[in-house]
């Protein structure tokens, strides 16, 4: 009897100090602030930056809270510092253009359209307006030029995350 209560008196303080580490990770989450995707074509703005905060809400087991930041200019970093936004993620479209592809038999063919996208970044301090870290992804797809721009936008997420916890979270 005593080894069954002994047993779970461990089980239980195992289930505490999992569960204690799983908050004290839950402590570490650093707000990321997202702005509108600049030069946009094919998507606008808005939906650029809804859908990059959307593939940063997709990464699995990420500290990374993204949160969308509405101001532009100036009023960007009081808006993420009102958010308590520790960075801040600036995009832009930096290429979207599209190559034609003969496709199908002699005499019966189909012009399909392969785009090739590149978005750039710059990933900013809150607290200094420094830039923490600068990169691009790109993308090329059938399809449309939203879409491919879209993908673009999903591979940005990782490289982000993967920038912060490089960096670190600051104090």
């Amino acid at each position: 009897m005593q080894r069954i209560r002994l047993a779970v008196g461990y089980f239980f303080l195992a289930v505490c100090l999992v569960s204690g580490y799983s908050f004290a990770e839950d402590a570490q989450v650093v707000r990321l602030g997202v702005t509108v995707l600049g030069s946009a074509s094919g998507i606008t703005g808005v939906a650029g930056r809804d859908r990059l905060v959307k593939a940063f809400s997709k990464q699995k087991k990420s500290s990374v809270q993204a949160v969308p930041i509405e101001a532009t200019g100036e009023q960007v970093s009081a808006e993420a510092r009102q958010k308590d936004c520790v960075f801040v993620l600036f995009t832009t479209l930096t290429e979207a253009h599209s190559e034609g592809g003969a496709s199908g038999v002699k005499g019966q063919t189909v012009n399909i359209p392969e785009y090739h996208t590149t978005v750039e970044y710059k990933l900013y301090r809150v607290s200094d307006s420094t830039i923490a870290a600068t990169g691009s992804a790109v993308a090329q797809d059938i399809g449309s030029v939203g879409e491919v721009v879209q993908q673009a936008l999903d591979h940005v997420a990782p490289k982000v995350v993967a920038e912060i916890k490089n960096l670190g979270t600051p104090k």
